[in-house]
């Protein structure tokens, strides 16, 4: 299988001696794609149809109606509409017209050989088209093919359409627009994780995975159509004649339609993602990449691929295929454009923009369903250029080694929902570009309960979606974490009315002679730019008493050296007040294989520590995460100066805590909820719950049991009056936990909190 660490590479310029390792993994994943004998692409006969054959006579409604066309002419590239164009016309019952164009198809069966799939051709080659009826009814079809000139069209030919229970496509919420709802209008919020590619074992994977996903609950998957995967369509030629830039490998397309129909029966819907930063990044996959000039395509450099007018009419050419194959499905949730645009080599956003609202536009003028279309960038703020244009339906960006990715999450969703006013969520997430680092240090998968849960409260479209499927989840048998949240979620109609958050108005204790207590404050940079940028220069941060900065998007979340990247060298300064004697933490999550790094911190006019972290293996320049941690310098109460900085010669990903910093009025909770007029839905989780809490705290030798935060009295405000149930739910089973009946006067509902150790959501329905 192709190595997970490709898709994350941190977005940074090459360095030397980073290409080989990266080459050869593409170049062993990409023999794994050999078939076992090329199709025939070429055909010199007249043009003549001589069959167009129905699936059925009668087919529910949003069922797929397949039409099989035999057809003779002359092409070499049946995937050339320009050589051979054929397409199919449906008149619905209430006078809709839908052009629908054929593609080339082989079939194919299965057989799993020593645990890996083997594809055997059946038949030759034929021309599909597929449609589904959206009306019930009697709809009639013709098939009409041109080539050279001249034109052949079939008899006509009808079927009927039934009533059926089909909820349809997946569309934006008309009275919610910052959410999903199907054609039916009920709602849909995704629950699942990135199902990218199977391994050798191909289709059989995704019968194993989509299964356990399916009795989780979960609902959704990502899958990648990109070049280098056993899904991947338009991939290296490798001395096929029927591959190649501009040509569909059609072992991989059967896979496709086998996983989509598997997504149909199961009611996963899926992303399909067409195109992947890893692909445009010299060194990673672009020396292998058909659109590169010196293996014959029309690009002489990564960025070019955005620009090339030949280069963006072979990529339309590829989604004139993906939307004759496979628009039918509503089991396909939207079209994603690119995987991380902005880690290709040379980003460029004002051509990243134009490109995606030509291709968007053009997507939606031969999509006759309509699907969503989106990308998604690796940085948690993406790229307000793209993001923002009207052809783009919702946002997606990725989080990555975050120390508290459920504080990331009920930070971020709101702010970009609000920004943009479209859906959002965050479309890959883990506590680091590594599978390995999550079984040793995170192996109950804390950071995806706390993620998923986050999502619910914080205005997501949908949960976090957690990267590592094959090696990580499905091998720890991890998908009971997606139960309680199908289960909490599933009597939630999100779409129905516009929601806010809810307002807290005070946490205080229960117990009024609770001793004197403090809250720590973590604080970590969105943008990690090995570019020039504002964080990547000297900056000075006030902290204020509640913990804020004033400037937080000037904070990095790297930590440039002195050596390979001097004017990109960022020293951090912290003017702050403690109110009683605590402690500064910096967390390191990641150095630089190019060098490594260093770590001094300043308290005032004093150096109280320093950490080497040498780079042992200079010939591999993979990311080093033997220095991960937290170091730490015990402060006193009283206003301080504190400084950190990268004294070495590359980069570290950097966070920061102040430990005690905030005086404790009530137990410290994070309480994140969302209110409508007659719901409110609230998550409670004890601060110190964070997978690297409990990393860090068993690695000093510490207990890594919780403290239990005491029983509290919650107040929420701007609560309409009346009477409301309060169902309370354990987070990791679903089940319901307690019941109260509250009361709202003047605003106000006051709940009284229950100890709590991890975390614990509630529902509150006015009656």
């Amino acid at each position: 299988m192709l190595d997970h660490w490709m898709a994350h590479v941190p977005t940074r310029p090459a360095h030397p001696g980073v290409v080989y390792a990266a080459i050869a993994v593409l170049t062993l994943s990409s023999a794994a794609f050999c078939g076992p004998d090329a199709v025939s692409l070429r055909s010199t006969r007249p043009l003549a149809m001589s069959e167009v054959a129905p699936s059925d006579a009668r087919v529910p409604r949003y069922g797929k109606f397949e039409l099989t066309v035999r057809l003779s002419g002359t092409w070499d590239n049946p995937f050339n509409e320009e050589q051979i164009d054929i397409a199919a016309e449906f008149l619905a019952p209430s006078g809709t017209r839908v052009r629908l164009p054929a593609f080339f198809y082989q079939a194919y069966e299965r057989r799993l050989v020593e645990d890996a799939e083997v594809l055997t051709r059946v038949g030759e080659p034929v021309w599909k088209v597929r449609y589904a009826a959206g009306e019930a009814g009697v709809h009639t079809y013709t098939v009409v093919a041109e080539s050279g000139g001249r034109a052949v069209r079939s008899e006509l030919g009808s079927f009927s359409c039934t009533p059926s229970d089909d909820e349809g496509f997946v569309r934006i919420a008309r009275a919610n627009p910052l959410y999903f709802e199907f054609d039916s209008g009920h709602c849909y919020f995704p629950i699942g994780e990135n199902m990218c590619w199977p391994g050798p074992a191909g289709t059989y994977d995704y019968d194993e995975w989509c299964a356990k996903l399916h009795q989780a609950g979960g609902n959704y998957v990502r899958l990648w159509t990109c070049a280098w995967t056993r899904l991947g369509l338009e991939t290296a030629a490798r001395d096929r004649p029927d591959w190649g830039l501009g040509k569909i490998n059609l072992e991989n397309a059967w896979r496709v339609d086998y996983v989509v129909e598997l997504g149909r029966r199961l009611g996963i819907r899926q992303m399909f993602c067409l195109e992947a930063q890893n692909w445009f990044r010299r060194g990673r996959g672009w020396e292998s990449n058909p659109y590169n000039a010196t293996v014959g395509g029309p690009c002489e450099s990564p960025g070019s691929f955005l620009t090339d007018p030949m280069a963006k009419a072979l990529f339309k050419r590829r989604l004139r295929y993906i939307v004759a194959r496979w628009a039918y499905s509503p089991a396909i949730f939207s079209w994603q454009l690119w995987n991380e645009v902005s880690a290709m080599d040379e980003y460029d956003s004002r051509n990243a923009a134009a490109w995606h609202a030509e291709m968007s536009r053009y997507l939606r003028s031969i999509d006759p369903y309509d699907h969503l279309i989106c990308t998604s960038y690796g940085n948690t703020d993406g790229d307000p250029a793209v993001d923002g244009l009207p052809e783009i339906d919702f946002v997606q960006t990725h989080s990555y080694g975050r120390t508290d990715l459920a504080g990331t999450v009920a930070e971020w969703a709101p702010k970009l929902t609000a920004a943009y006013g479209k859906p959002y969520f965050v479309g890959e997430c883990g506590i680091g570009h590594s599978s390995r680092l999550h079984h040793e240090r995170d192996p109950a998968a804390t950071y995806l309960h706390n993620a998923l849960w986050a999502s619910i409260v914080s205005g997501a479209a949908g949960t976090a979606m957690t990267w590592w499927w094959d090696n990580f989840i499905d091998p720890q048998d991890l998908y009971h974490h997606f139960t309680p949240v199908a289960r909490f979620t599933a009597d939630v109609r999100f779409n129905r009315r516009p929601v806010r958050p809810a307002n807290v108005l005070r946490l205080q204790y229960a117990d009024p002679n609770v001793p004197a207590r403090y809250g720590d404050v973590a604080l970590e940079g969105t943008t990690a730019s090995w570019a020039e940028h504002p964080v990547n220069q000297p900056r000075t941060f006030t902290v204020n008493a509640e913990g804020k900065l004033d400037h937080p998007e000037l904070l990095s979340r790297l930590a440039h050296g002195v050596g390979n990247h001097r004017d990109k060298h960022n020293p951090v300064t912290f003017v702050v007040t403690y109110p009683t004697s605590g402690r500064f933490v910096v967390t390191v999550s990641g150095v630089s294989g190019h060098g490594g790094a260093g770590l001094t911190i300043q308290l005032d006019d004093t150096v109280v520590l320093e950490k080497q972290f040498p780079d042992t293996a200079p010939d591999n320049t993979d990311t080093m995460y033997q220095y991960d941690g937290a170091y730490a310098i015990d402060v006193s109460a009283g206003r301080h100066r504190i400084t950190t900085e990268n004294t070495g010669a590359d980069w570290f990903y950097a966070g920061y805590r102040f430990e005690k910093l905030v005086p404790l009025s009530g137990p410290n909770l994070r309480v994140v909820g969302l209110q409508w007029t007659d719901l409110i839905l609230l998550w409670l989780q004890n601060r110190n719950h964070t997978w690297h809490r409990q990393w860090t705290a068993a690695g000093s030798g510490a207990s890594a049991a919780l403290n239990v935060e005491p029983g509290g009295k919650l107040t929420l405000s701007d609560v309409p009056t009346g009477r409301y149930r309060s169902t309370w739910y354990d987070t990791y089973s679903g089940e319901t936990i307690g019941e109260a009946v509250e009361r709202a006067r003047n605003g106000k509902l006051t709940l009284i909190t229950p100890p709590i150790e991890k975390d614990i959501a509630v529902k509150l329905l006015r009656q």
